[in-house]
């Protein structure tokens, strides 16, 4: 393939970006990128508990959630929950980085609503990962960011001394009002330990009982 024109795919809920490249001079290797990609290391953090064996992330889109999750040892089973079955499958095709993690044989991927997928299992999880879109009123994750869905959903499918932890939007001095206090004093009403990033460019938060 030639150069590609600068390219902005619309999947379901989704975009995925695509920047000008030319595949030869960068060893077939696109740089594709989310709408709002995250520094997926992140992820290991919440991944410190002792030996954990068993993820189920909301949302997850590309795979880096994943990718970071399987990188464990001790994982026995990594369950997936995206709602949108063409953004993963693009990303499936074309991100390489998360090629080995998509053929994970301890990946379990199930394109479903989160909620749904975690009210119909009976099985608990050592953690539960929230790598959903923002907080935006009446979008696709709004009801995945309530006191209700922690509460009532979420908290019970963790195992005893089990880590829940999500994305959380901007957390700048300037941009933390807009939804990350708002995610990060939703979660403290529910788990008795919360740990929120602090002044970060991206935020995150922690919890556990």
């Amino acid at each position: 393939m030639g150069e590609l024109d600068q390219v902005l795919f619309h999947y379901g809920f989704s975009k995925v970006h695509c920047e000008p490249v030319n595949q030869k001079e960068n060893n077939d290797q696109l740089p594709w990128f989310e709408e709002e990609i995250d520094c997926d290391l992140k992820w290991s953090f919440a991944l410190n508990s002792p030996n954990p064996k068993t993820v189920f992330i909301m949302g997850g889109r590309e795979g880096s959630a994943a990718r970071e999750a399987l990188r464990h040892k001790s994982m026995d089973k990594v369950v997936m929950c995206d709602i949108d079955q063409e953004v993963v499958d693009f990303c499936k095709k074309h991100l390489t980085a998360n090629h080995e993690a998509f053929r994970n044989m301890k990946l379990n991927l199930v394109i479903n609503d989160a909620k749904a997928e975690l009210e119909e299992r009976d099985e608990k999880f050592d953690i539960i990962v929230g790598d959903l879109a923002d907080l935006v009123e009446g979008g696709p994750c709004y009801q995945l960011y309530t006191k209700s869905f922690d509460e009532n959903i979420l908290k019970p499918k963790l195992r005893d001394n089990g880590i829940f932890v999500t994305q959380a939007g901007l957390a700048g001095v300037f941009t933390h009002k807009e939804v990350f206090s708002s995610i990060y004093n939703t979660i403290k009403q529910v788990f008795k330990c919360h740990v929120p990033s602090f002044a970060d460019t991206w935020g995150w938060v922690i919890a556990s009982d």
